[in-house]
């Protein structure tokens, strides 16, 4: 490996985390800077992701997962552990791979070494707890959704009714008119490619 090691940040909010202290993509990124400057680090990309940490699709994730495995990066740095995955066995697998080839996965926060054994017990500990948490939540949500709905409430939004703000609507109505690709407009505009697909669908200007 380089005497210099160079590393991606990878940084992921889900949905009820935007607004969390500390969990904010900035927040994460600014902290994995400051992580990489200490340790002398150099960055090669910095990646930032919206999505469930639970899901191993995201293709972010797994672009930052390629530059590892190709050899174009020593490693991954993370402000948390969970921001890579929610998933156990997800985290055991790049646990065990990643110690294998010498690579790096290391937190701004101090809780990851997978140098070490007992690093890499505290981390499948902390795991567990935190599929744990998750799964719990998912159940409670449910649950209140379930109890919503026997209420007569409305869940979700009105059929018709727009789900971002007007501004945002018309730059990607004309971005696609530019021609640009549907990713090029979710990075822009800072929404899904579902939304950007969703609303050029309500326009009729998408099937």
């Amino acid at each position: 490996m380089r005497d210099s090691k160079l590393v991606v940040i990878y940084a992921r909010v889900s949905t009820e985390e935007q607004g969390r202290e500390g969990y904010s993509l900035d927040a994460q990124i600014e902290k994995c800077r400051k992580f990489c400057e200490m340790k002398g680090w150099k960055i090669y990309r910095i990646y930032k992701e919206k999505g469930s940490g639970r899901d191993d699709n995201r293709p972010l994730f797994q672009e930052a997962l390629r530059l590892v495995r190709e050899g174009v990066v020593d490693g991954i740095v993370t402000a948390y552990m969970d921001r890579l995955t929610r998933k156990k066995k997800t985290f055991e697998e790049l646990c065990e791979e990643f110690v294998k080839n010498n690579k790096i996965w290391a937190t701004a926060d101090g809780f990851l070494d997978l140098a070490t054994p007992a690093g890499r017990l505290m981390a499948s500990v902390i795991m567990a707890f935190k599929q744990y948490e998750a799964e719990d939540r998912s159940e409670r949500t449910k649950e209140g959704l379930r109890k919503a709905r026997e209420q007569g409430k409305q869940i979700g939004w009105k059929k018709g009714r727009r789900r971002i703000p007007e501004e945002k609507i018309k730059k990607i109505i004309q971005m696609y008119k530019e021609g640009k690709k549907y990713r090029e407009i979710a990075s822009e505009v800072k929404v899904s490619l579902r939304t950007v697909h969703n609303t050029l669908k309500q326009e009729k200007l998408a099937k």
